[in-house]
């Protein structure tokens, strides 16, 4: 049994928390097989890090797809487009949706997730700061997709906002690479419903509301913890902290196939996965430093902050 030296403590795990929004999330898919990366951050929600693709809900139920103006301004149904009309866009900047899409008893988002809410939009951008500072530590960085000056783009937390334009609610396209358009899904009244944006030369989030009949954005996200305060040192831990080389887990041997692992460095890159079968990994390769492992298993993620030494 190792000594208790080894064993990691619950203030060294929380270290963790000082990341803002570090850490990687896992890759997910959604109904139609895209597959989208995420964020976890420190505030327990984890978001989508690009634009839902979907075109169909996740019980199979497939959305319309509309390109006609005066369809597109009259439907009741959710419904969907390209930019323009030009399927190339989605990849990278996302489809776009009516506000049928989002507030339909329909799930378009992968299993588990859900579009957010108004109030899961004011938790997350007062995480980051508030409106006046939020949107620049989302946007993407550079003027490779954003018009210049792309201004305040940090992407801090790796969110990777894109100005993916929106169609009006007569039909009409606009602001692509100088607008992000993503929708919430609370509605304002029986005709308008909230939606965030950013814009390519100011680093603002913009709340305002729109008619239904407009096309934005959608990007997932769900709550989730760490499982730090549920942590059960007598039964998951690692050890040897700090190591030279190996790390070793203890965990309860019924289950150990069941766990995965992510290797983090102190910047949230996420340097490599897998499964905890043989219940080591090597960080011979690795230099001296921070890092960080979260271990899933069926029900919950554990986070710990392990120190590499020479």
């Amino acid at each position: 049994m190792p000594t208790k030296r080894f064993f990691i403590l619950l203030s060294s795990i929380l270290l963790q928390l000082n990341i803002e929004a570090q850490i990687s999330g896992l890759t997910v898919f959604d109904f139609n097989g895209n597959e989208y990366e995420s964020v976890v951050l420190n505030n327990g929600q984890e978001w989508l890090t690009s634009n839902l693709r979907a075109s169909t809900f996740n019980d199979g139920t497939p959305l319309e797809f509309v390109t006609d103006n005066e369809e597109w301004s009259t439907t009741p149904n959710p419904s969907y487009c390209f930019y323009q009309n030009n399927s190339s866009t989605s990849q990278p900047f996302g489809n776009l949706y009516n506000f049928f899409v989002a507030s339909s008893d329909k799930n378009i988002c992968p299993t588990g997730w859900r579009i957010p809410t108004e109030l899961d939009w004011t938790i997350f951008t007062n995480e980051l700061g508030g409106l006046g500072l939020a949107g620049g530590k989302l946007k993407f960085e550079g003027v490779e997709f954003w018009s210049s000056p792309n201004t305040d783009a940090t992407n801090e937390i790796r969110f990777d906002a894109l100005p993916n334009g929106c169609r009006y609610d007569g039909g009409f396209f606009n602001n692509l690479n100088y607008y992000s358009f993503l929708w919430t899904s609370s509605e304002l009244d029986t005709t308008y419903a909230w939606f965030r944006s950013l814009k390519y030369d100011n680093g603002t989030v913009i709340r305002n509301f729109s008619k239904k009949q407009s096309g934005y954005g959608i990007r997932c996200m769900r709550d989730v913890t760490s499982g730090i305060n549920e942590l059960d040192t007598e039964s998951i831990y690692v050890y040897p902290n700090p190591t030279n080389a190996l790390i070793k887990f203890h965990l309860p041997i019924a289950e150990a196939n069941e766990f995965k692992y992510s290797l983090f460095d102190n910047s949230g890159r996420l340097l490599e996965q897998g499964n905890l079968k043989n219940q080591t990994i090597d960080l011979t390769d690795y230099q001296s430093g921070n890092y960080f492992i979260r271990i899933n298993d069926l029900k919950k993620k554990y986070i710990f902050n392990i120190h590499k030494l020479n």
